[in-house]
């Protein structure tokens, strides 16, 4: 299988009381470009020996119509409307972004690092931001628990990972990094956001796993349930998520994915 294109992962931030403008048009090469991460996905799930739940195939965007408004995006989600977080994204992939539990109001605001003003446009439901970093392209997907990016990288980048600058509302009791996947706990210790284990695709369809590192904040790693015992203060309102991929010998193009989601539809 081969990526005939590059790609690159999601943000947020409260809507300010600014006039809205009218949705971008959606570019033919942003529109190829979510269409060929779709086949990417496709032909990567479909592909022999794969563990059908090791890749979940990319599928439709579930974004109905954006709407620019001053540095972010309102955005409308096709379906039932039963969200279980909220999700604000940045209209630029410089931008602040912000994702909450809607259930505890838990959230914190994320910020691709050295991201440019690359601006948003809708294309098939996603939210696509081209050349947002590192030479990658982002594309956003909105769901009803959360986001997840997708980092399209043509050719290797200078340094082989993506950073997030991370600022922690005050409910954010602790962080918990277990099985190379991050937690958000309240201060019942109980999880409420989670960035899942990040993985790359590369040139060959072959699935390698990326690193997700906590830098500047304190964390648990204890990998027994958090239930029932102290929770681990950050020691910080602010902190950086590093996924990185440098041990994992891809083959450009290759595929970046991360995602940020409530833990409402269940504990992995």
């Amino acid at each position: 299988m081969k990526l005939r294109r590059p790609l690159a992962l999601p943000l947020f931030y409260v809507i300010g009381a600014c006039a809205a403008d009218a949705t971008p048009p959606a570019s033919s090469d942003a529109t190829a470009l979510v269409r060929d991460v779709q086949q990417t996905f496709a032909t990567h799930a479909a592909a022999p020996g794969v563990d059908a739940h090791s890749v979940a195939p990319l599928g439709s965007g579930t974004i109905a119509s954006m709407v620019v408004d001053g540095d972010a995006l309102r955005l409308a989600l096709s379906g039932d409307g039963r969200e279980s977080a909220d999700v604000r994204l940045a209209a630029t992939a410089s931008g602040a972004s912000r994702i909450a539990d809607r259930a505890s109001s838990l959230g914190v605001g994320v910020r691709l690092a050295g991201a440019l003003d690359a601006p948003a446009v809708l294309a098939d439901g996603f939210v696509v931001h081209r050349g947002a970093v590192g030479g990658a392209d982002v594309i956003r997907r909105v769901q009803k628990d959360g986001f997840e990016d997708f980092a399209s990288f043509a050719q290797a980048p200078a340094v082989e990972e993506l950073v997030y600058d991370v600022a922690l509302d005050e409910s954010v009791a602790g962080l918990r990094l277990v099985e190379n996947a991050l937690e958000l706990l309240d201060h019942t210790g109980d999880p409420r956001l989670r960035v899942s284990a990040p993985y790359v695709i590369d040139a060959d369809g072959a699935r390698h796993a990326a690193t997700l590192a906590v830098r500047g904040c304190a964390f648990d790693d204890d990998p027994a349930a958090p239930w029932g015992r102290a929770v681990t203060a950050p020691g910080a309102r602010s902190c950086r998520v590093v996924v990185a991929w440098a041990d994992a010998h891809v083959r450009y193009p290759a595929l970046v994915d991360p995602s940020w989601t409530s833990t409402a539809g269940g504990m992995a």
